[in-house]
């Protein structure tokens, strides 16, 4: 009896053994399968997810959480000293008096700095009949490469009136970062040679007060006219005293005329 009870004990382990084995067996055959179904269901989605990434990287370049304090309106902005478009020393107090607007660019930007420039030219036309001589526009590039030949030929291409525009730049990676970052934008090298960077614009008052801030790629040339006019003094208009002086020629040659008749 004894024997028989432990031989049966012993095909009971051995098939719970070979039971076990089995579904082990299984078990890794099945994972295998899910895992194959998994990774042709996903392959398609991670391709779209690479090319996306290819495609839009230029970009999203340009997009960054700031961590430097953004000027805000009311603030007088910091004084600094760079070289124009043609190597001459400019300085932000010589626009003292002028309203002042403005930006940030690299000239290799293959898309928001060209539409912001566009954008400023834009405004640019619509005040010069105006405000001639009381608006100043200034762009500055955060780019090292950006030399003052660079920036006037960037300037020229985007037909840029050089009279009231200066393109501002520096050789010095350390002066440029720290007058950049006074003004709270911030921007790095990203890929070959873009730049991701913040896209604040600035309308500074006579004071070299900031009176506005603008996204410049949201940029209305006829919102920032309108508020370029608020700032300044509006023209005189001569309609009313010339049509006066016309009412008055023509009273005074008919006074004439008819005291001749009278003699």
């Amino acid at each position: 009896m004894n024997i028989f009870v432990s031989f049966h004990g012993r095909k009971t382990l051995e098939w719970l053994k070979s039971l076990m084995l089995k579904l082990a067996e299984n078990f890794i055959k099945l994972s295998n399968y899910w895992i194959f179904v998994i990774v042709k269901k996903i392959t398609p989605y991670l391709l779209m997810l690479i090319l996306f990434g290819l495609f839009f990287t230029p970009i999203l370049a340009h997009e960054r959480e700031d961590p430097i304090r953004v000027l805000e309106v009311g603030e007088i902005i910091p004084n600094f000293n760079l070289k124009d478009q043609d190597g001459h020393d400019f300085n932000i107090e010589s626009a003292r008096g002028k309203v002042v607007l403005l930006s940030f660019l690299y000239t290799n930007c293959p898309d928001v700095c060209p539409l912001q420039t566009t954008k400023m030219r834009q405004t640019q036309e619509l005040i010069e009949d105006t405000y001639e001589g009381d608006v100043v526009f200034v762009s500055i590039s955060f780019d090292v490469a950006d030399t003052p030949e660079i920036l006037k030929a960037y300037a020229l291409y985007h037909q840029a009136d050089l009279t009231s525009w200066k393109f501002l730049g520096s050789q010095d990676e350390h002066e440029i970062k720290d007058i950049v970052e006074s003004f709270g934008i911030t921007y790095d090298e990203s890929v070959e040679g873009l730049f991701s960077h913040g896209m604040f614009m600035y309308l500074l008052d006579t004071d070299l007060r900031i009176n506005k801030l603008y996204l410049g790629t949201f940029l209305d040339p006829i919102e920032v006219t309108n508020d370029i006019s608020e700032l300044l003094p509006s023209p005189p208009d001569w309609t009313i005293p010339i049509i006066a002086v016309i009412i008055t020629g023509i009273a005074i040659v008919g006074l004439v005329v008819f005291f001749k008749r009278k003699k």
